[in-house]
């Protein structure tokens, strides 16, 4: 390696989100170990169930992460942009590609081999250490990236959240937060069950649960207000701590964390909005929508005022947008809905803004993309027979596993 590559080698080290944690004497010695790689259009640049024997960094271009399934379909699973790297578990344990990656550029890789790694692990014991310290912190980040919502974050926000978090064991049964206590800590769980409930008297109301990466805990903080509600952890938990001060650095250095904290603050009193009586249960309507001796299942708040005059305006043109896999429909669908009032977003950032994966994307994630395209989007439970007194366009979830639009 020339002395502008092992230049630039380190340079993309540091830059990286997890290796630039490293002390800078260890990120020379690793620099010294790189090598640079150019790929044409179309190049693997790794394939899935090769040995993971490599770390690689993006220099230049663009490549996108792809797995197949049983039958040889490719489902993308996303794309990565210089600076971004993928296989980092090859330097911390054998194993082999979960996914492959393909060159939609001409790029350039930086590759760091395992074997470099491991032999100067071994001849270094304070290299050693900082490798198992990464190991810690690459297990946390990928779990954050995985399941939460936290995947949002600029890298260099994320990192400070991997500082932040304090990682604490709770038994079976043990009570996390209690109703009633002044505000504290907000949670991310990371293994275990846990469940939330309200004491009204002596009637206890069970309001959720609690599954690997959903936290809570953070509305008390966001409206400085005793805790609304009881969390039991239902077997033995692991859990993430945010303490109050740590919340509030993130939420001053980072605007997306304090608009993800919004988020989910206008989500959670949504869904608060859509409670109803018991008696209503078989049909999931919002708690606003009165009913009435002539018409107890009127959803006259909810319609538009066309609608309830019986005079809605009918939906003419049908922007169609083509799905790039079939993992795609729920993103494909709110695209088609931003087109319909006029906002031309591409289908590969709505992808990204609904974090669809190789199941394609939840509920959850289509109603927090929508709030962040600036549309007013809520989750709700509708017969066919009141679709007509429903805002329209409105995206459905059919059959289990599929999402469409529904204009009229």
């Amino acid at each position: 390696m020339t002395q502008a590559e092992a230049s630039a080698a380190l340079a993309a080290l540091q830059q990286n989100p997890l290796l630039g944690t490293l002390p800078r004497s260890h990120l020379l010695r690793l620099s010294e170990g790189c090598s640079i790689q150019d790929h044409a259009f179309g190049d693997y640049i790794v394939r899935q169930g090769e040995p993971a024997d490599a770390l690689y960094l993006l220099v230049s271009g663009r490549a996108r992460a792809l797995r197949s399934d049983a039958n040889g379909r490719e489902l993308a699973l996303g794309r990565l942009l210089p600076g971004e790297s993928f296989g980092e578990s090859a330097l911390v344990e054998d194993g082999v590609r979960q996914a492959s990656v393909r060159a939609s550029t001409s790029t350039q890789t930086l590759r760091l081999p395992r074997s470099y790694v491991v032999e100067l692990a071994q001849q270094w014991p304070e290299f050693a250490q900082s490798l198992a310290e990464l190991d810690k912190r690459r297990t946390l980040q990928a779990f954050l990236n995985a399941h939460s919502e936290f995947q949002r974050l600029a890298p260099g926000t994320l990192q400070r959240l991997l500082d932040l978090l304090e990682p604490i064991q709770q038994a079976a049964g043990t009570l996390i937060v209690r109703q009633g206590d002044p505000p504290g800590a907000m949670y991310i769980l990371q293994t275990g069950k846990a469940r939330a409930y309200r004491m009204d008297g002596a009637t206890r109301e069970q309001l959720a649960y609690y599954r690997p990466g959903d936290c809570f805990g953070e509305l008390s903080l966001l409206d400085e207000a005793p805790r609304a509600a009881t969390v039991e952890a239902v077997g033995d938990c692991t859990l993430l701590a945010l303490a109050p001060a740590a919340v509030d650095q993130l939420r001053s250095a980072d605007p997306a964390f304090e608009q993800l904290l919004q988020r989910r603050q206008a989500l959670h009193r949504s869904a608060q909005l859509a409670r109803v009586p018991l008696d209503f249960a078989n049909e999931l309507l919002p708690a606003d929508a009165r009913s009435s001796a002539t018409d107890p299942d009127s959803l006259s708040v909810l319609a538009s005022p066309e609608a309830a005059s019986g005079q809605a305006r009918r939906i003419r043109r049908f922007p169609f947008i083509a799905q790039i896999d079939e993992m795609d429909c729920g993103a494909t669908a709110l695209a088609m809905v931003c087109r319909h009032f006029g906002r031309r977003v591409s289908l590969s950032h709505v992808r990204d803004l609904c974090h669809t994966g190789t199941d394609g994307t939840s509920l959850r994630g289509l109603v927090a993309a929508a709030t962040e395209l600036g549309l007013a989007a809520r989750a709700l439970k509708v017969s066919a027979q009141h679709l007509p007194q429903m805002p329209l366009p409105a995206i459905c979830h059919v059959e289990g596993n599929h999402w469409l639009v529904v204009y009229r």
